[in-house]
């Protein structure tokens, strides 16, 4: 459904489109078209429908962000027309929230976009609709009835992952790197000598993974982590500058010759390695921010599973820094998680 059409779809199909016309008589001004995306919820053996038109009578929608005061409207479900909402200046920091009502005026499900930038002519927002409180299943292929969809998302990784990293960037979108199809059959605990190379984003308003334009190609680099054995039981961590996640340590580990690597937001794409004193996996790691910038390693394990470490390293300025014999963990370990507060690292548990 494009910004110019004049009949929106039946309410009732999987997938809506609330259009939101602001007139293009201003130069500063365009227009934000809405696709709500969603799928039934199956509880206790009934389905339960985010826009049942029994429940939901009403759809309130607002959009606000920098320099935007809320402009909220409502669409009586009643009847099928297209919301407007007028004169929508453009800017950054846009966040568009819908909710369905009950006939008391409850909220009985809800979409809520990350931030995005409302250009001239028209932005389109994928907005993925549940019921609140409630975990829901991403929408299916067959549902979601609008030709743009198949080209933009994928609803399912084009891997199966486990052991990967997930990173929330910038953007509202989730970087997925690494990991393995599936275990060992022998034992989850198992050293890997093998795990995949591939990147995936995954859209957190859209409720979908992103159709990249170039499919994985580990030739060029695109999607794809340098290291060739690919990584599992690894970091990835956004640096607080937000324009690069360093991605480290890892299964397999194959020495001093497993480093790091970066990836940049802005290209999509690893552009470096950058060497570790000591390679690991299945270690903590955290973002430091204050008086020093980083990332903080600590602990893991070796090549061999029994090799536990206790050295911490910081990623700063583009390079890692053993910070060996100055500081090291009171007890070697792997499997444990790290926080950071006031200036303050706090590594907990661990093997």
């Amino acid at each position: 459904m494009s910004a110019s059409s004049t009949k929106g779809p039946k309410l009732a199909l999987p997938l809506i489109a609330l259009v939101f016309f602001l007139y293009a008589c201003q130069w500063n001004v365009g227009s934000v078209e809405v696709h709500l995306v969603y799928s039934p919820v199956v509880i206790q053996g009934v389905a339960r429908d985010p826009l049942d038109r029994v429940v939901v009578r009403t759809l309130r929608i607002c959009i606000e962000g920098d320099g935007l005061s809320p402009q909220v409207t409502e669409i009586d479900r009643s009847a099928d027309k297209n919301g407007v909402l007028p004169d929508i200046p453009l800017g950054k920091n846009r966040v568009v929230t819908v909710e369905g009502l009950d006939t008391a005026g409850y909220v009985v499900s809800r979409g809520v976009s990350t931030p995005f930038t409302t250009r001239s002519g028209n932005t389109e927002v994928y907005l993925y609709f549940s019921l609140v409180d409630e975990f829901s299943p991403p929408p299916s292929v067959g549902m979601v009835q609008d030709p743009n969809w198949p080209i933009r998302y994928w609803t399912r990784p084009t891997s199966p992952r486990v052991f990967h990293t997930a990173t929330l960037l910038p953007d509202g979108t989730v970087l997925m790197a690494g990991g393995v199809p599936s275990p060992k059959p022998t034992g989850y605990l198992d050293p890997l000598d093998d795990a995949l190379r591939t990147i995936e984003r995954f859209d957190i308003t859209a409720g979908a993974f992103i159709q990249e334009p170039d499919a994985p190609d580990c030739d060029s680099g695109k999607l794809c982590m340098h290291i060739e054995c690919g990584r599992a039981f690894h970091s990835a961590d956004l640096l607080p500058n937000n324009t690069h996640v360093v991605v480290a340590g890892g299964e397999p580990v194959a020495g001093a010759s497993y480093p790091a690597e970066y990836y940049s937001i802005a290209k999509r794409t690893f552009e470096s390695n950058i060497g570790m004193a000591k390679p690991s996996s299945r270690h903590a790691s955290v973002v430091v921010t204050g008086s020093r910038q980083g990332v903080l390693v600590a602990g893991g394990v070796e090549s061999d599973p029994d090799w536990l470490i206790d050295r911490v390293e910081f990623f700063e300025a583009g390079r890692f820094e053993d910070l060996y014999p100055v500081i090291e963990l009171s007890q070697a370990r792997k499997g444990a998680v790290a926080v950071a507060y006031e200036n303050h690292v706090l590594v907990i548990g661990g093997w």
